[in-house]
């Protein structure tokens, strides 16, 4: 799998998040661009709608993704 069907409206991907980490790149390489299935921010898109991914939600922050997704 090559690049996430979400890269267009995620802030993260698009570098407007609240606060952005110091890795960024080498997230985007290891998520948004290497395989997105792992992205906290794919899975909650994927779950519920890109419109439910919030702004502070980052690519490796998947066990708050899984609480989103079961609290939906």
């Amino acid at each position: 799998m090559s690049g996430c069907e979400f890269s267009a409206q995620c802030e993260f991907f698009n570098g407007k998040l609240p606060s952005m980490p110091a890795d960024t790149e080498a997230l985007k390489q290891n998520y948004c661009l290497s395989n997105p299935l792992h992205c906290a921010r794919y899975l909650v898109g994927n779950a519920l709608g890109a419109d439910k991914m919030p702004a502070d939600l980052l690519p490796p922050d998947k066990v708050r993704a899984y609480g989103i997704i079961a609290g939906s």
